[in-house]
């Protein structure tokens, strides 16, 4: 996993949101899932309402950049709120940038299989 940064504009003030180890032990509590279920969860979790899905992982960063600065947890009671009004673009980012940070952009190499040694095809004895 890579650490990453986004800043966004929430009620009209510039926030950090950080992706790191803290963000995603969060999103584990939110979702009572293990580190390798996150994603799968985060994908059901689109399916029912995806901005209910960009509220959790605004919570999660914003958990990230407090945690990582020694800071207390952040207030996100006017959270949902805030989005409710907030610039749909930025809010998309937010989805790519945790995407991103999970390894979801990352291509799968393609396992090459090797080819099958040739039979070496029995000598007929004269």
């Amino acid at each position: 996993m890579i650490n990453k940064k986004l800043e966004i504009t929430l009620g009209g003030e510039k926030r950090q949101l950080w992706f790191n180890n803290f963000a995603v032990f969060e999103l584990q509590k939110m979702f009572g899932v293990q580190q390798g279920d996150v994603l799968k969860s985060v994908m059901e979790r689109a399916e029912d309402n995806y901005l209910l899905l960009v509220s959790d992982l605004i919570k999660a960063g914003l958990k990230g950049y407090a945690y990582a600065n020694d800071q207390g947890a952040p207030d996100t009671s006017k959270l949902n709120t805030l989005i409710a009004d907030g610039d749909l673009t930025e809010l998309l980012q937010v989805w790519e940038v945790f995407f991103e940070h999970m390894g979801g952009n990352v291509e799968k190499e393609e396992v090459k299989k090797k080819a099958a040694p040739k039979k070496q095809r029995a000598r007929k004895k004269s």
